[in-house]
């Protein structure tokens, strides 16, 4: 009986050890060290491993624990994580930083193939190499507002058969402080809505490819939106290559972009160049095949090679008075206008610059140029009309005018004719004189008195019919319909006028226009008024558009002067100062006649009864 109870007794002493031993394991948090002062813990229960301490990781003897923790907390403290730290742990979904951890070690979450969210914490300045690489289900990522660097690729996604989509989601904001010059590149990532990019001045001078953001890739795939901020002074190379959106507007500020930054954007139809821009490396918009209009800052100092490549839907193109140098291949392949001014300052033109500009017909070049390059004018054969105020014969070689016909007439200086009359190439052309520059008409000139403006402009040998709009504070001051020759409609007389060339042979031997003029009467003194001057051919449409602003005696307000000719595409266009601050396009209140266009920024928008167009015929609003 006694060795019954004994066992008894012994059974359940056993018993009891079982039980509370069971109930030990079942509560057990493991833990480590990771660090001179760092610690970690895995709760078994509620499967978070979790750092704490002061100062930074060193090493990572919690790999035991890589298939079954679900989430990672890095506790107040930690100044870094290590390399690696947590590569391979496949059960994780959730990772959170405390905002005391400075960097994040290459590879550190790699192969986190169930990780969905990770906040980095505010403190983070350093992100390794591959930190995310292949967590294909990746979709916040957040950190901090003082983020200085990004080493490498930190997000990708391979597997044996290539690359595949990274689905991350909402925005990643790069901050003023990031000047990384790495490259950070998401392969796929088709669900981003916007990259907000705010990097300061992110640039290395000696790396070829100094691009902290590719945003493109090649692949097909690109983020819907890229938002510049107002910091942005420099945007390196190959930024927004093959970028998906329709468009670009960057901020005053912005001294210099990068070589290939844009190419292949060819979703991209509206591009806003900033007043600040100095400098565009070379092909920076090359490809961009849907883009129609652009203005070039007046900052501009060298139009770079490849600058306008292959931009085959791109017309009107000035090019600014500050240029020197126009890069080979810089404006190949475009659509362009009909006529085009090399400015004075340019002394040299690349190979190809304007190849294959096939509405190019009246060409002028420059006093100053003294090199133009192969090929420039190749397959320009629509070409009619060059002008050169260089006294000497720029260099060139046979196959720099190759392609312009040799009917073209060729106009220079009178002391020049013989130069370029003996001159192998140049001599081909049907030769004449260019008058004194102050005689040539090329755009609208205005004298405006304290109730009149005289109005004189060139004409064109295709108008019917001219049309002047005058408009006083957004609304119509009056409209006036001319003849051919510039008098009021309805009206025989003739308008005074001029032309202009050599005469050989009793003939006039170039095909300057005439000089038009019209007095304009009935203005309020002290006033200011925006002008539309058009010439339109016999169904009304313009041929040539210029619009400017001018002020009667007395008025006390900033002019920009003079008048600048637009793309010409109907009907003609009015204007109002005042923009929409929503859209940011001009608009005449009221009024929803499909007639009625709008111009801002030197682009043109329809405003129809269902809405606002722009150019392509794509509704903005």
């Amino acid at each position: 009986m006694q060795i019954m109870e004994k066992k008894s007794a012994i059974y359940l002493i056993f018993v009891a050890f079982i039980l509370l031993k069971g109930t030990y394991t079942y509560a057990t948090v493991y833990e480590g060290v990771c660090g001179e002062q760092v610690n970690w813990t895995f709760d078994d229960e509620t499967k978070v491993l979790r750092i704490d301490g002061t100062g930074p990781m060193t090493g990572y003897s919690f790999n035991t624990y890589k298939d079954v923790a679900k989430r990672i907390e890095i506790g107040e403290g930690v100044t870094s994580i290590v390399s690696s730290a947590f590569y391979y742990f496949g059960a994780v979904d959730t990772i959170l930083c405390a905002n005391t951890v400075d960097s994040v070690g290459s590879g550190a979450f790699g192969e986190c193939t169930s990780l969905l969210y990770c906040d980095l914490g505010r403190g983070v300045r350093f992100i390794g190499s591959g930190a995310f690489s292949n967590c294909k289900a990746l979709r916040k990522v957040k950190w901090s507002e003082c983020l200085e660097t990004i080493e490498n690729i930190i997000f990708s996604n391979y597997n044996a058969n290539g690359d595949l989509p990274v689905y991350l989601e909402d925005t990643l904001y790069f901050p003023a402080t990031f000047t990384s010059n790495k490259s950070v590149v998401w392969w796929r990532t088709p669900n981003l809505d916007a990259v907000v990019w705010n990097a300061r001045h992110p640039k290395d001078p000696t790396s070829e490819w100094n691009s902290p953001l590719n945003i493109g890739s090649g692949y097909g795939y690109s983020f819907k939106r890229i938002l510049f901020g107002p910091d942005v002074e420099y945007i390196p190379n190959y930024l927004c290559a093959a970028y998906r959106g329709d468009s670009v507007i960057l901020p005053e500020g912005l001294k210099e972009i990068g070589k290939y930054a844009f190419q292949n954007c060819n979703y991209m139809t509206y591009l806003s160049l900033p007043s600040t821009l100095s400098r565009m490396g070379a092909n920076a918009f090359e490809g961009c095949n849907k883009l129609k209009q652009v203005v070039l800052p007046e900052n501009l100092t060298e139009i770079s090679a490849g600058l306008f490549y292959n931009c085959t839907d791109l017309g009107s193109v000035r090019i600014p008075q500050n240029v020197t140098s126009i890069g080979e291949n810089a404006f190949s392949s475009i659509t362009g206008s009909d006529s085009l001014v090399i400015p004075d300052k340019v002394i040299s033109i690349g190979t190809n610059a304007f190849e294959n500009w096939s509405a190019l017909k009246e060409l002028s070049i420059g006093k100053n140029v003294v090199l133009i390059g192969d090929n420039v004018f190749k397959g320009d054969s629509a070409v009619t009309h060059i002008t050169v105020w260089a006294a000497t014969p720029p260099s060139v070689s046979e196959g720099t005018l190759a392609d312009i016909p040799d009917s073209a007439w060729l106009s220079v200086l009178p002391d020049s004719r013989k130069l370029y009359r003996e001159h192998p190439y140049w001599g081909r052309f049907r030769m004449s004189e260019v008058p004194d520059s102050s005689m040539i008409q090329r755009n609208v000139t205005i004298d405006p008195g304290e109730t009149t403006a005289n109005f004189t402009w060139p004409t064109d040998s295709a108008a019917h019919s001219y049309q002047i709009d005058i408009y006083k504070d957004g609304a119509v001051f009056c409209k006036l319909k001319l003849g051919p020759k510039g008098q009021l409609a309805g009206i025989a007389f003739s308008a005074p006028s001029r032309k202009i060339g050599q005469i050989v042979n009793d003939q006039i031997v170039n095909d300057l226009p005439y000089t038009l003029s019209f007095m304009v009467t009935g203005l309020d003194v002290a006033s200011r008024y925006n002008y539309v001057l058009s010439a339109l051919d016999g169904n009304q449409a313009p041929i040539h558009v210029y619009i400017g602003d001018f002020a009667t005696l007395g008025y006390e307000g900033d002019l920009k002067g003079g008048g600048d000719e637009v793309i010409p595409t109907p009907p003609v266009i009015p204007y109002n100062p005042e923009p929409n601050p929503e859209t940011g396009v001009d608009k005449v209140s009221g009024n929803k006649d499909p007639n009625t266009k709008v111009i801002r920024d030197g682009q043109l928008y329809f405003i129809r009864p269902n809405g606002v167009y722009d150019i392509s015929g794509k509704r903005i609003e």
